[in-house]
């Protein structure tokens, strides 16, 4: 909206809805609830936000029922399907090219620290078999034959037809709002439904609430609520996520044989030292990266309220007094369950595990099992407003002023 205005400060403009600046996940919104967004671009516009105003001000309007409204009721229900992203669209360097820029630079002694010292960090494929047939292990032929395989190799159509799927997002969204001639009220629900195209399933769900009541003439009391609730389960990997080493998108990496089973791929250690390390004590330290997600959960749980009151009295025609306030809380629950079949439980059991040479007994310093991760934020932010406004028109004059105090906490 604005541009940068900040060196390492946040970016994101300020959110408001219904009058007060909004603290949550903007995300919560639920779209269907909104009556009209209004973007404040003039300095003057946002010199009541402050610094924080930088960043430009996002004023956000939400649906009300009104005095004397029949009940009208709305509802939407969308399927969305995207498809699979198209990882040819971009040209990159080929596997064969790739091969030979390995080559090129193994040949020029690239690699010697890495294959004659600790830790031993994984090498690619492509390096293995030149390093094999420096070492006599391999013949020039068998050699050229396994490098002519890997040439033929480009994980993108594996991406494509293993890890990515169409994605589908389903919504339905009711609203109901009507009034009488001293109530208006509005009740709305909203639920999303979401599978990326990665397999990461989320769900949301919006309940939002309004009511006003008029007692006397020129008297308004508001209550309203606004409540979210979402749940996010993380999906597969995605491309160029996979480091061999200290090398990332390696091209010709295979995860799956003919039969569809999961391969390992080298990310930290090299196959070869993972082979004698502990003597076969120790866990399977290798890395499937087509089915690791199924055995690395992460969990977010997010519930949001935000209630609000509000008084608006008007006397002498042109004088109006509001007062608002407003409560938000909002909870998320962070967890992350690795099984044992994960590699990251199993790379750390064996990271810390202590072997007994003479007797080859394993000490785990960290226990087997599942590795049980959670984590708990709560943000809460109360606003409190008293305004008096003045508007009087004659002819053709007009005069608007305002007086009014705000005071505002936030805690995370």
């Amino acid at each position: 909206i604005r541009g940068l205005s900040s060196i390492n400060g946040p970016l994101d403009p300020i959110i408001v809805l219904d009058n007060f600046i909004y603290e949550g996940d903007f995300n919560n919104i639920n779209p269907n609830d909104i009556e009209s967004i209004t973007v404040l671009k003039d300095a003057a516009a946002t010199s009541i936000y402050g610094a924080r105003g930088g960043n430009g001000v996002i004023v956000i309007t939400t649906k009300k029922g009104k005095f004397g409204q029949k009940l009208k009721v709305d509802f939407n229900s969308t399927v969305t399907v995207t498809n699979k992203p198209d990882l040819f669209y971009l040209r990159q360097m080929s596997s064969a090219d790739y091969i030979d820029v390995e080559q090129f630079i193994f040949n020029k002694g690239y690699f010697n620290s890495q294959i004659t010292s600790p830790p031993f960090a994984a090498l690619t494929p492509a390096v293995e078999v030149f390093l094999n047939r420096s070492n006599g292990l391999i013949s020039p032929s068998d050699s050229a034959t396994q490098i002519d395989a890997l040439k033929a190799v480009d994980n993108r159509e594996q991406f494509e037809n293993l890890f990515y799927k169409k994605a589908i997002t389903q919504q339905y969204a009711l609203n109901l709002r009507g009034g009488s001639n001293n109530l208006a009220w509005l009740v709305s629900g909203d639920y999303n439904r979401n599978l990326s195209d990665l397999n990461a399933k989320s769900d949301k769900a919006n309940i939002h609430f309004e009511n006003t009541f008029r007692p006397v003439k020129n008297l308004e009391l508001n209550l309203g609520l606004y409540y979210t609730n979402t749940n996010s389960l993380n999906g597969n990997i995605d491309y160029n996520s996979i480091h061999v080493g200290s090398r990332s998108s390696v091209p010709y990496i295979s995860f799956a044989d003919k039969d569809g089973n999961s391969l390992a791929v080298p990310i930290i250690y090299r196959e070869d030292y993972l082979d004698t390390l502990g003597g076969g004590k120790l866990l399977n330290w290798n890395y499937y990266p087509l089915s690791d997600y199924k055995h690395d959960r992460t969990n977010i749980m997010l519930e949001d309220y935000v209630t609000k009151l509000g008084l608006n009295y008007t006397f002498l025609k042109s004088l109006q007094l509001s007062v608002n306030y407003q409560y938000e809380r909002q909870l998320t629950n962070y967890t992350r369950n690795s099984d044992m079949e994960s590699y990251y439980a199993r790379d750390l059991i064996n990271s810390f595990s202590q072997l007994d040479q003479s007797t080859g007994t394993v000490t785990y310093i960290v226990p087997e099992g599942n590795i049980l991760q959670t984590s708990q934020s709560t943000l809460s932010s109360q606003n409190f407003r008293a305004q008096l406004n003045f508007n009087k028109s004659w002819g053709v004059h007009t005069v608007s002023a305002i007086a009014g105090n705000e005071i505002r906490e936030l805690k995370s």
